[in-house]
C-alpha cells in the first residue's frame, strides 16, 4: 500500500481530491440502495423472502470479498484499487438499468449484478480507508474521518429523497443508470500517493493468501478494544440487515407510503447521520471517544424500537436516531483502528473488520426476511430492534468505556 507524507492541514490537495471520490460514490450509493429494493418490490413483483435474498446478495461480499481485497490492497497502491472498483461497480449498475429498461431483468440477474456492484463497494471502502492515514496525520483522523462521513451522511440524507423522485419520474430502472455513471466519476477524482522513499509494495502471492488473511484476523481478535467493537458492530449489522431487508417492502405496504414518501422517510437516516458528523469532533473532546461509542448504539437501540413500533412518523425519527448515533460510533471505531493498526497491516485488519461485522448483514437479511415472511414484517422489525439493545453488551465489558483518547499503535505481527 502506497503513502505520500501526512500534512498536518486537513484540506491538502490529495484528501481534498480523496474526500471528492468519496462524496461521488457515496451519492451513488444511496441512489442505488433505494433504486435496487423499488425495482425488486415494484417491477419484479419481489415479497419478503426476495427482498431477503437481495439484502444477502448485497452484503454477502463483505463475508466473500473483503478479505481477499483487503490482502490485495496492501500489495497494490489503493488507489488503483479504488479507481478500478469504482469503474467495475458503475457497469455492473448500468447493466442492471439496461436490463431493465429492455424488460429483460430477472430476479436472478438482479442478485448476481447487486452482488459484483456491492463487491466494488467493499473494495472501495477498504481502499479509502487504506489512503486516509497516508493523506492526513494522525491528530487529525478524527476530523478526516468525520469529513469523510459527512459525504455519507449527506449522501444518506439525499439519496433516497432523490432516488424516490427519479424513480417516479423515469423509473427506478432510470434512478439506477444515473447512480452507475455518478459513481463511475470517482475514478478519476481519487488522488495517487507518492510512495514513501524506498518503499516497495509487496506482492501478492497465492500460497501466502491464507497467511495474510490470518494476520488480519489475529490481530483484530489479540487487541481488546478491536475485539469489542467487532462484536458489538458484528451484532448491529445483523440486526439492521434483518431491519433494512423488509423496511422498503413495510413502507409500502403496511404503512401505504409511495415511493417518494418512503424516499422522503429514508432520507432522516441522512439527517440524523450528517448531524452525527457535525457533532463527532466536539462530543469526542467533550466526553471522550470511548463514552461517545458507547452512546452511539444506545441512540440507535431507541431507535429500534421506534422503527418496529410505530407508524409512519415514529419509523422517521427511529431512523433519525439509527442515523445520529452509530455515525458518532463509526467514526471513534475507525480512527480508533487507524491509530491502533501498524500501516503494513491496515487494508487486512479493515478487511477483517468488514467481513466479520458488514458481512453478517447478508445473514441478517436473510432472517429478516425469513422471519417477515413466516412471521409478519413487524415481528423482523422487532428481531432487528432487540439485537440494537444486545450489541451495547461487548462494549460495556471491554476497556472502551475508560476510553478518553486514542490509544498508541500495536506492534504488529510479520507480515
Amino acid at each position: 500500500m502506497q503513502r505520500e507524507h501526512p500534512t498536518r492541514s486537513l484540506w491538502s490537495r490529495g484528501f481534498a481530491r480523496l474526500w471528492g471520490a468519496n462524496s461521488s460514490v457515496q451519492a451513488s450509493e444511496q441512489v442505488a440502495l433505494l433504486a435496487l429494493p423499488l425495482l425488486a418490490a415494484l417491477a419484479l413483483g419481489a415479497g419478503a423472502g426476495e427482498m431477503g435474498m437481495l439484502a444477502f446478495a448485497l452484503n454477502a461480499p463483505y463475508l466473500l470479498a473483503g478479505l481477499v481485497g483487503g490482502v490485495a490492497i496492501d500489495r497494490m497502491p489503493a488507489a488503483r484499487a479504488f479507481a478500478l472498483a469504482a469503474l467495475a461497480r458503475a457497469l455492473a449498475l448500468l447493466t442492471l438499468a439496461l436490463l431493465a429498461l429492455t424488460g429483460s431483468l430477472s430476479l436472478p440477474l438482479l442478485y448476481a449484478l447487486a452482488f459484483i456492484a456491492a463487491s466494488g463497494s467493499v473494495m472501495l471502502d477498504i481502499a479509502m480507508q487504506a489512503i486516509t492515514p497516508g493523506l492526513v496525520a494522525r491528530e487529525r483522523l478524527i476530523a478526516a474521518n468525520s469529513a469523510l462521513e459527512g459525504s455519507r451522511a449527506a449522501a444518506t440524507m439525499a439519496g433516497p429523497t432523490v432516488a424516490g423522485a427519479l424513480a417516479a419520474l423515469l423509473s427506478a430502472a432510470g434512478a439506477l443508470a444515473i447512480a452507475g455513471l455518478v459513481g463511475a466519476a470517482a475514478a478519476a477524482l481519487v488522488p495517487a500517493p507518492r510512495p514513501a522513499a524506498g518503499a516497495a509494495m509487496p506482492k501478492l502471492r497465492l500460497k501466502a493468501l491464507p497467511r495474510a488473511i490470518l494476520d488480519g484476523l489475529r490481530f483484530v481478535l489479540r487487541v481488546p478494544e478491536l475485539r469489542a467493537v467487532t462484536l458489538c458492530a458484528a451484532l448491529w449489522n445483523a440486526s439492521w440487515g434483518a431491519i433494512y431487508a423488509i423496511l422498503v417492502l413495510h413502507a409500502a405496504r403496511d404503512l401505504a407510503l409511495a415511493p417518494a414518501q418512503i424516499g422522503l422517510m429514508l432520507a432522516t437516516l441522512g439527517v440524523g447521520s450528517l448531524l452525527g458528523t457535525l457533532a463527532a469532533t466536539a462530543t469526542e473532546r467533550r466526553l471522550g471517544i470511548g463514552p461517545v461509542m458507547v452512546i452511539g448504539p444506545a441512540l440507535s437501540a431507541v431507535g429500534g424500537l421506534l422503527i418496529a413500533f410505530g407508524g409512519a412518523l415514529a419509523s422517521a425519527a427511529g431512523l433519525f436516531l439509527v442515523g445520529f448515533g452509530p455515525t458518532l460510533y463509526a467514526i471513534g471505531q475507525t480512527a480508533l483502528r487507524q491509530a491502533l493498526t501498524p500501516l503494513a497491516l491496515f487494508a487486512r485488519v479493515t478487511a477483517a473488520m468488514r467481513s466479520l461485522t458488514w458481512g453478517v448483514r447478508a445473514l441478517g437479511g436473510l432472517l429478516g426476511g425469513a422471519v417477515g415472511q413466516q412471521c409478519g414484517l413487524r415481528a423482523a422489525l422487532v428481531l432487528g430492534a432487540i439485537g440494537f439493545v444486545l450489541c451495547l453488551l461487548p462494549l460495556l465489558a471491554s476497556p472502551l468505556p475508560a476510553r478518553r483518547r486514542l490509544p498508541p499503535v500495536h506492534e504488529a505481527p510479520s507480515a
